[in-house]
């Protein structure tokens, strides 16, 4: 309460545990924005936890988003407004490549509708290291490292993204 909550990057089984949980006196009248990531969100529970702001005094909708793991923040992130379970369009200066499985090729987003394997570039996607420790490796494309998130997703008619699965080679 005392620091009045402007923005929110959580997963849905956060907001599921909050929604579920009694909070009488909540007051999310702050709330500027609210993305949620992690896992696949239907519109179904994007309209329960919009349901659950409204009552707690809030004036904006969630947004359906990507990249609260190892790519460390937002990468990708949909309108509000939009009434599927897409995860939206990249962020400003996110460069993404779709990883074609069975013609084993990357894609940018660009070459149009397909469903394959997401992999992310950006200064604030994670280099997968701390220290001497590797956690994970980058993959070179096209002189860039990218991280492969080992996500399957859709590229939609509209250019926009969504979450379908893990993909069978991981």
């Amino acid at each position: 309460e005392q620091h009045k909550i402007a923005l929110l990057f959580v997963s849905a089984t956060w907001f599921d545990f909050v929604v579920n949980t009694p909070y009488p006196n909540l007051d999310l009248s702050s709330l500027e924005y609210v993305v949620l990531g992690g896992v696949c969100v239907s519109p179904e529970q994007k309209k329960r936890y919009n349901e659950f702001l409204a009552q707690h005094g809030a004036k904006v909708q969630c947004s359906n988003g990507y990249g609260l793991s190892e790519a460390c923040g937002a990468c990708i992130v949909a309108s509000p407004d939009r009434e599927d379970a897409a995860i939206g369009y990249p962020l400003p200066h996110v460069k993404v490549k779709i990883y074609e499985e069975e013609e084993q090729k990357f894609y940018d987003l660009a070459d149009g509708p397909r469903t394959g394997v997401l992999y992310l570039c950006s200064d604030a996607v994670s280099c997968g290291k701390i220290d001497d420790t590797v956690f994970f490796e980058l993959e070179e494309i096209d002189g860039e490292e990218y991280l492969c998130t080992y996500d399957l997703v859709t590229v939609n008619e509209d250019g926009s993204l969504t979450c379908c699965g893990r993909a069978n080679r991981y």
